[in-house]
Parts: C-alpha cells; structure tokens; sequence
C-alpha cells in the first residue's frame, strides 16, 4: 500500500506528495493503521494490504 501524505495548509488541491520527505510521519501512520484496523465484515471493502 502507498501511503500519501499532504501538507493542506500550503497545498489544499494535494499536488505534492510529501510522503519521502517525512518518512517518520508514514512510518507512525503505518503502525496506527495496523494496530487500529479491523477485517471489513463486507469482502468488497477488505484490504489484502493490511492483512485482511
């Protein structure tokens, strides 16, 4: 899974990934997105990404 992620107070269309200049701040939400998430009841939503 790509993760993007968006400073919206200088770029609110999100024109500019600024993922790879703030590595840690992916490497926090990856760890948020793994702990917090849970399998989608409805298969339509699940994501093989997060091990669903």
């Amino acid at each position: 899974m790509v993760i993007e992620l968006y400073n919206l107070e200088e770029d609110v269309q999100e024109l500019n990934n600024v993922a790879e200049d703030n590595s840690e701040i992916v490497k926090q939400m990856e760890e948020i997105m793994a702990k917090e998430h849970t399998t989608a009841v409805s298969e339509r939503f699940r994501m093989k990404e997060l091990g669903d």
